[in-house]
């Protein structure tokens, strides 16, 4: 009844039908009649692709494989939801033809194929698009357990290109430094944006491994800072420059001294003070 309201109230309109794809994916579910269903879709004026979804499960629920591949293959480029399908079917049948569409349709959108690819790839099977997916899923999610998936596959290039692909992101790219004990570099980055917001979590891995650098160079930041700026947020992050400053191994005595200095500056600051002793500094 509605393909045929579709021819006559619409015609030279195909794509009418596809509005109402969602309502007819679950009609067509409940149908035992897929048969009559596809026979009468295919003699109607209704453009097949435009609801390739609907024409993919009544195949389906004709147990029609091969004619249900023939589709998929035909719209799998346009529509993401039936290239998902085509790859999980592959994936149960087919791994060359399986790896073969997702090495394709994975440059079409790489953040997106990547959330669905995860869960599919072993290094195993194809370690160069392994490789691309969870770089993807590490740049994407600024995350080190993605990371750490592809960490001892890397080049020396795959690496670099990671770093690059992560932008601006200073505290990840400290994260992965970091995970390769490359403190030197982050040392370099401390330097290169000694003004930095995130300064805190770029000098933080590094406290340990160059602590008379990190000392002096917290200590400048402090000074510099009070000198030029105002603010509880200003003070708020002073306090936490700080309060790491006390876990570098040493200068015990300069380290009070520091504080001392901050807390009693002039003229008074209380709410510098006040964010002093919730960092429990004083």
């Amino acid at each position: 009844m509605f393909i045929n309201y579709c021819d006559s109230e619409y015609p030279g309109n195909p794509h009418f039908p596809a509005c109402f794809e969602s309502l007819l994916l679950v009609l067509a579910d409940k149908s035992d009649q897929p048969g009559i269903l596809l026979e009468t879709i295919n003699k109607s004026e209704v453009d097949i692709q435009s609801v390739a979804r609907l024409i993919l499960l009544l195949l389906k629920k004709s147990e029609n494989n091969e004619e249900w591949v023939k589709a998929a293959r035909l719209y799998y480029r346009e529509n993401r939801a039936i290239a998902r399908d085509l790859l999980e079917y592959y994936f149960r049948t087919d791994n060359a033809s399986f790896l073969a569409t997702a090495r394709e349709l994975f440059p079409t959108n790489k953040r997106e194929w990547s959330e669905f690819l995860q869960y599919y790839l072993v290094p195993e099977n194809d370690r160069d698009l392994f490789v691309q997916v969870f770089r993807e899923l590490t740049a994407c999610h600024s995350s080190l357990e993605y990371y750490h998936k592809i960490k001892k596959l890397l080049t020396t290039v795959e690496y670099e290109q990671l770093l690059s692909q992560v932008g601006s992101n200073k505290p990840f790219i400290v994260s992965l430094l970091a995970e390769e004990k490359r403190y030197d570099e982050i040392k370099r980055l401390v330097e290169k944006y000694p003004s930095d917001w995130e300064y805190l979590a770029m000098i933080e891995p590094i406290l340990t491994i160059f602590p008379a650098f990190c000392f002096e160079n917290i200590r400048s930041r402090v000074s510099k800072t009070l000198a030029n700026e105002r603010g509880r947020p200003i003070y708020e992050k002073i306090a936490s420059w700080l309060k790491i400053m006390k876990t570098i191994p040493g200068f015990d005595a300069e380290k009070q001294n520091i504080i001392h200095i901050t807390y009693n500056h002039k003229p008074n600051l209380p709410a510098l003070r006040d964010e002093m002793r919730n960092a429990g500094l004083i």
